[in-house]
């Protein structure tokens, strides 16, 4: 995904808002006190933006998420499987094991080609296993 600047992410607000007819020209209440309604392109399920400002702190918060996620990366199955066997899971050629052979029996690869199985397993956001309780 191309990243793009405070700048031109206002243009393009403002460019959405001017073809559902809002007057964008001042830069403060494009909806002219009118409140959300069925031809305001943010009505419903997505945030309202009705000035320079709202663009501003919807861009604030975009970037909040955007470096929180870069200083919060997933853990996946293969980063996790090295982690505990200090190996990646992958076979003499490269490519993923089967996380079958790996030992995750639970895993079917039903109606789904061997290597996108394999993909989609070791790419997935590792989940810690329930504690089961053990009784004395």
């Amino acid at each position: 995904m191309t990243q793009i600047t405070r700048e031109e992410f206002k243009a393009i607000v403002k460019r959405i808002y001017a073809e559902a007819g809002a007057d964008v020209t001042d830069g403060s209440n494009w909806c002219n006190g009118r409140g959300c309604h069925t031809s305001c392109p943010f009505s419903g399920d997505k945030f309202c933006i009705v000035d320079d400002k709202s663009v501003d702190q919807l861009f604030n918060t975009f970037e909040f998420v955007e470096q929180w996620a870069k200083d919060h990366p997933i853990l996946t199955n293969a980063e996790k499987y090295k982690e505990v066997f200090g190996v990646e899971p992958k076979d003499v050629f490269g490519e993923f094991m089967c996380p079958r052979y790996a030992g995750f029996l639970t895993v079917e690869c039903k109606g789904v080609r061997c290597k996108e199985c394999k993909d989609k397993f070791w790419n997935a956001e590792y989940k810690e296993p329930a504690k089961e309780e053990v009784s004395e």
